[in-house]
């Protein structure tokens, strides 16, 4: 995609010797540089395989052509066998390299068995199982075989209303009359765009959601991310509590200051956890979520510069990144008054809310419950898109997502435009 673009690939030459000259890798650039490593100096090859007899290599419908030549690299050593598992129904990141098609070819260089199948589903009810097998039929067929396979209901089509429509007067009410909690559902799209407005209606409405446009002020304030970990620890402390906060604490000196201080994973670096820790609670005491924050990025920013973390005129910028949190609330029309520090511990705690994400973001992701949106012509697939198989295959993992619920969302547009077709005779077949 990057070459097809003639600004880029001008680019691309001085951008990599910059980053050569700084000492940075990107993400591409540590493959690549892995793959030179192995094709150039054998003995680290070698030496990797003297000390795994075996790899297996996980969502292997995923991987790049890149990642495929380091792989076989060490198998030509012919120290280390292969164990890989995928399943070409899911190769959904084509716009990273993937392409299910490299996945025989590698099969046959390195003389795999390919004859190994695993056709138990152990997350989905029967009924999804069926909608998931129409999509991509299997030899065998995928069957259910986990503790939800008997679950009776059917996947439900909502097409005469409008998304917000569907999901508070249907997919809510189901999820009630089910006993699903917010936290184990899920609101699927193609794309983010397609769930901000989506996001913010249902906060308006008064439903706790965690996804784009969640956040009723901008995420990249320096005290936002450190405040709400902050909360959630105070109104729903739970194991990982400590970790996510200790990885807020880093990022917010980091964006202040410019230096990564590994220290913060430190016995030094606990301590001034405990003291943030201890004043969050004592502050909350009062619930108000406005008073809290004045209070609080003051207090954060005279224990860190206590710790050294921060000097003076960067401790203040806590309190000042709290003003614009509250100024950005105002410009959303939030109800400032009577917002609660449950509410900034929201974005911590998201098994208390109900989850709007991507298809691409919920890979590898299950719940209980899933609607899928934007299911009409020109959405999904999108009417850009060249490659449909592509298309289908997202579809696909975003239908096998759910465990007991499953809602497909083709809310009418402006243009007119019919249901998807994956979800007639090409997909689903529930039209």
């Amino acid at each position: 995609m990057a070459t097809a673009n003639e600004p880029v690939a001008r680019a691309a030459p001085h951008y990599w010797a910059r980053c050569g000259e700084l000492g940075y890798l990107d993400f591409g650039s540590i493959i690549y540089s892995a793959y030179c490593l192995l094709r150039d100096n054998p003995r680290i090859a070698m030496s990797l395989c003297a000390k795994y007899a075996w790899f297996l290599v996980d969502e292997f419908q995923d991987t790049t052509e890149l990642q495929i030549e380091i792989l076989k690299l060490l198998h030509a050593t012919g120290r280390s066998r292969f164990f890989a598992v995928g399943d070409l129904a899911q190769s959904i990141y084509g716009f990273t390299g993937a392409r299910p098609e490299l996945v025989a070819p590698f099969g046959d260089h390195i003389g795999a068995r390919s004859d190994l199948s695993l056709s138990g589903n152990f997350r989905s009810s029967q009924k999804i199982v069926t909608h998931a097998e129409r999509i991509h039929p299997r030899k065998p067929p995928m069957t259910a075989e986990g503790p939800e396979k008997l679950h009776p209901v059917e996947p439900i089509l909502v097409r005469a209303l409008t998304t917000f429509q569907a999901i508070t007067e249907r997919f809510l009410p189901e999820l009630e009359t089910l006993g699903i909690p917010l936290g184990e559902a899920t609101i699927l799209a193609r794309d983010w765009a397609s769930l901000i407005n989506v996001t913010r209606d249902l906060r308006a409405y008064g439903v706790p959601v965690v996804g784009p446009g969640a956040r009723p002020y901008r995420r990249s304030r320096v005290f936002s991310g450190l405040a709400e970990q902050l909360c959630g620890v105070v109104v729903d402390p739970h194991p990982d509590s400590t970790r996510q906060l200790e990885r807020a604490l880093f990022h917010a000196v980091l964006d202040i200051t410019g230096d990564p201080r590994v220290d913060v994973f430190t016995h030094a670096g606990r301590v001034v956890l405990v003291r943030l820790l201890h004043e969050a609670r004592r502050l909350a005491e009062n619930p108000g979520a406005l008073a809290w924050l004045d209070a609080m990025s003051t207090t954060t920013g005279e224990i860190l510069r206590a710790a050294e973390f921060v000097d003076r005129e960067q401790a203040g910028m806590f309190y000042a990144s709290a003003q614009e949190m509250k100024a950005d609330m105002r410009r959303q029309n939030v109800d400032v008054a009577n917002l609660t520090i449950d509410d900034l511990g929201l974005f911590a705690s998201p098994t208390r809310a109900l989850r709007l994400s991507t298809i691409h973001y919920a890979k590898g992701r299950e719940y209980d419950a899933v609607a899928l949106i934007g299911l009409r012509t020109g959405t999904f697939p999108h009417f850009r898109a060249t490659d449909i198989g592509s298309e289908k295959r997202l579809f696909y993992v975003g239908v096998s997502r759910a465990r007991k619920l499953l809602m497909y969302i083709a809310e009418p547009d402006r243009w007119g435009n019919p249901p998807s077709p994956f979800l007639g005779r090409q997909g689903v077949d529930i039209l």
